[in-house]
């Protein structure tokens, strides 16, 4: 999402064996009786196409997101750059642009940067909260049973209040990953879990 060209956010890993149907339950009973959502929630699933950029750009990856309906911009996916100028992916540099046609900017991309690096596909549901600034999503990528909450907002202070209110009224455990997508299931790093 990216709040003037920074995402702010924790990615947290679900603890359990819990399906991501039960985990996006209890996250919207929770947000429903102790927030405000904004505009409607938005569930799907998309597919990241990734690129390695030039070894002299600034950005860790660019990606194309194929989404399964236009967004509010009536656009058909979305080229994104990501970058850790802050050394980590709480706080860093997204920059994202609409396009209409995902098969051409994946073409476009392709002869630019060379073959992509993997594809990821996930499925989501996707909470605006007071403002569009604050979101919390729920999802799961296709073919592995883990199950993220990622709650995004313009600070870390109300990232974490946010995280705190899933824990405390929902009875969530999470531990925080310390990677992107990108990292975990493009790259196939480690994931590096954080106790919260």
């Amino acid at each position: 999402m990216g709040y003037k060209n920074r995402e702010v956010e924790w990615k947290l890993l679900t603890e359990g064996t819990a399906s991501m149907p039960s985990i996006d339950r209890i996250v919207r009973s929770v947000l429903e009786k102790h927030t405000t959502f904004c505009k409607p929630i938005i569930e799907g699933s998309a597919a990241d196409t990734y690129f390695q950029p030039p070894e002299d750009a600034r950005a860790d990856f660019i990606r194309v997101r194929e989404l399964d309906e236009p967004d509010e911009h009536g656009c058909m996916a979305q080229v994104t750059l990501k970058y850790s100028d802050k050394g980590g992916n709480v706080n860093r540099i997204e920059m994202d642009l609409g396009v209409s046609d995902p098969e051409q900017a994946v073409k476009l991309l392709t002869y630019m940067l060379g073959d992509p690096l993997g594809r990821v596909t996930k499925r989501y549901t996707v909470y605006f909260l007071e403002n569009v600034h604050t979101t919390v999503s729920v999802y799961k990528v296709f073919k592995d049973k883990r199950v993220f909450v990622e709650v995004e907002a313009m600070n870390v202070k109300r990232v974490q209040e946010v995280a705190d209110l899933l824990r405390r009224h929902g009875g969530l455990k999470f531990q925080r990953a310390k990677r992107s997508l990108f990292d975990m299931f493009v790259l196939k790093k480690e994931m590096l879990l954080e106790p919260l």
